[in-house]
C-alpha cells in the first residue's frame, strides 16, 4: 500500500492544465500510460493515424472552425460512418487536438483499424462540413499514416500523446487562452479506457485477485491528490462540501484558461492525515482539510526549512500552527479544527511518535 505518513501535509496546488508549461508534461505522461494499457486490447496490430484538417476558406477564423467541429461532433460522426461502412474492422478511437503556428486547429485521430481506404475517410470527414461554393472540401483534407507506419501499439500510443506531453515553443494562440470553461485537448470513444473483463468481476475478492495477477495498480494504492474541484471547494466552502456546487457547474465557471494557468503553483492546501486502527485490526486512513492559502509551496518550504518531496512538505502540530497563522495573515481560508495557539495539541510523546519532522523556525509570523 502506498502509505502517507501521519501529519499535516502542505501540498502545492497546480492548475493541472494541458495548456500549462509546468503541468502539461505530467498530465501527458499519465494519459500516455493510460492509453498504452488501453490499446493493448485493440484488434489492430498496428493502428492507423488519421490527421483531419480544416480549410481556412470555409470558416471566418480558427475559433469558429474549432467550435464547428466540437458542436457538430465531427470526430465521432466520422468514426461512426466508417463503422457503418466497415463494421467490426473499425473499433475505438483516440483523438488529440493540435494547433498550428497560425492558430488553426487540426486533429490526430488514432483508430483501431489495420486499414481504411483514404477516399472513405475523406468523404466521412467532409460529409457534415459547411457547404461553400467553389471549394473542393467542405471541411478539409485528411492524411493517413503509411501502411505499417507504427511498429507496435505502444509506438502508436506514444506518438498520439506526444502533442500533449510537450508544450509548444510558441505557446498557444490568444483565442485559446481567452476561452472560458472547458477546453478539451483530447477526446476518445466511449469505453476506451475501461476493461470489460475487470468491470465484469463484481465480487471484491475476484476483482482483487484479477488485479494481482494482471498487474493493474489497485485503486486504493493510487497516489490520490486533491483535484482542482476539491481545491475550489476548500477555498470557497471551508466548512465542507454540503453547500458547494456540483462538479459540473463548477467546471463551467466563467474563468479563462490564461487566468487558471497564471494561478498555477501559487496556492497550497493543508490536509491532515491520521491513521487509526479500528476494532478488528482494520487500518483506516482519515483525511481532512485544514487550511488553504495564496502562497507557493517552495516559499513555505524555505520558511519551514523542509525539502519538498512528492509536491508536499509534512509538518507536526507546532509547525503547522505557525504555517496556519502565516496563511491566515495573508487572507487564507482556515478550518475551525486547524492547529491554533488556543487549541490543545496532542501530548508531546504522541506527536513525536506520529511526526518525524525536524524543527522549524519562522521569523516575523508571531509564533
Amino acid at each position: 500500500m502506498n502509505e502517507k505518513p501521519n501529519g499535516f501535509h502542505v501540498i502545492g496546488c497546480g492548475c493541472k492544465s494541458f495548456f500549462c508549461p509546468e503541468c502539461c508534461t505530467g498530465r501527458g505522461w499519465a494519459l500516455r500510460h493510460k492509453l498504452m494499457a488501453a490499446v493493448q486490447r485493440w484488434q489492430a496490430s498496428r493502428p492507423i493515424m488519421v490527421t483531419c484538417t480544416v480549410d481556412p476558406r470555409n470558416f471566418d477564423g480558427p475559433e469558429q472552425a474549432f467550435d464547428y467541429v466540437r458542436e457538430k461532433g465531427l470526430i465521432s460522426r466520422m468514426v461512426r460512418e466508417l463503422r457503418r461502412l466497415y463494421g467490426e474492422e473499425v473499433g475505438h478511437y483516440f483523438a488529440v487536438l493540435e494547433l498550428h503556428e497560425s492558430g488553426w486547429p487540426h486533429w490526430h485521430v488514432l483508430i483501431d483499424a489495420d486499414f481504411i481506404p483514404h477516399d472513405s475517410v475523406e468523404r466521412a470527414w467532409n460529409a457534415a462540413g459547411p457547404a461553400r461554393e467553389g471549394h473542393r472540401f467542405r471541411m478539409g483534407m485528411v492524411k493517413i499514416t503509411k501502411p505499417r507506419g507504427f511498429v507496435s501499439k505502444d509506438h502508436a500510443a506514444n506518438y498520439s500523446t506526444k502533442y500533449l506531453v510537450k508544450f509548444p515553443k510558441g505557446g498557444y494562440p490568444d483565442w485559446v487562452l481567452k476561452r472560458q470553461g472547458i477546453f478539451k485537448r483530447y477526446t476518445a470513444s466511449q469505453g476506451l479506457f475501461s476493461d470489460p473483463e475487470l468491470d465484469a468481476l463484481r465480487d471484491a475478492a475476484e476483482r482483487a485477485e484479477f488485479i494481482r495477477q494482471e498487474g493493474y495498480p489497485p485503486e486504493w494504492e493510487m497516489d490520490e491528490e486533491p483535484d482542482e474541484y476539491e481545491m475550489y471547494v476548500a477555498y470557497e466552502y471551508p466548512d465542507g462540501e454540503a453547500e458547494a456546487p456540483a462538479r459540473g457547474p463548477y467546471e463551467r465557471r466563467a474563468e479563462s484558461i490564461e487566468g487558471r494557468v497564471k494561478l498555477c503553483g501559487r496556492k497550497v492546501t493543508i490536509i491532515e492525515y491520521k491513521t487509526t486502527i479500528e476494532v478488528g485490526g482494520e487500518v483506516v486512513v482519515n483525511k481532512r482539510w485544514v487550511a488553504s492559502g495564496n502562497e507557493s509551496l517552495s516559499a513555505l518550504a524555505d520558511l519551514a526549512g523542509h525539502e519538498i518531496s512528492s509536491n508536499r512538505i509534512i509538518l507536526n502540530w507546532e509547525q503547522c500552527e505557525a504555517i496556519v497563522h502565516y496563511l491566515e495573515g495573508r487572507g487564507g481560508q482556515v478550518s475551525e479544527w486547524a492547529p491554533r495557539k488556543e487549541a490543545i495539541p496532542p501530548p508531546l510523546d504522541c506527536q513525536r511518535a506520529l511526526f518525524d519532522t525536524g524543527p522549524m523556525v519562522l521569523e516575523g509570523v508571531g509564533v
